[in-house]
């Protein structure tokens, strides 16, 4: 269940929060979803899918927009996921959004 996992409006207190305080997803990822926004080195194209390759598409060469993924603690639980495509300027400052660093717990 996405509350279990990923921090979104309903859940959040309208702030971003502090990372593993919930349970992996089903792969023992970590906050892949939720929280912040994860930049993205993607361009943006708003059709591009509905014209690219269908397995494993490049994305656009260039854009004004780069691509945000994820969801955010301020979002609805339905733009929570990694397939929803966000656009936003990288010149534009959010709390809202990230980065997602990962890291590989070593025994």
């Amino acid at each position: 269940p996405l509350d279990q996992i990923a921090w979104f409006a309903s859940n959040s207190k309208a702030h971003a929060h502090l990372v593993k305080k919930f349970l992996p997803n089903d792969v023992g990822l970590y906050d892949t979803l939720g929280n912040v926004w994860e930049w993205t080195s993607d361009f943006y194209e708003r059709d591009y899918y509905a014209q690219s390759p269908s397995s494993d598409p490049a994305g656009p060469s260039s854009g004004e927009y780069r691509v945000l993924r994820g969801g955010s603690w301020l979002r609805s639980p339905s733009d929570v996921r990694v397939s929803l495509r966000y656009p936003a300027l990288p010149n534009s400052p959010d709390q809202a959004v990230g980065f997602r660093c990962a890291a590989v717990d070593m025994p």
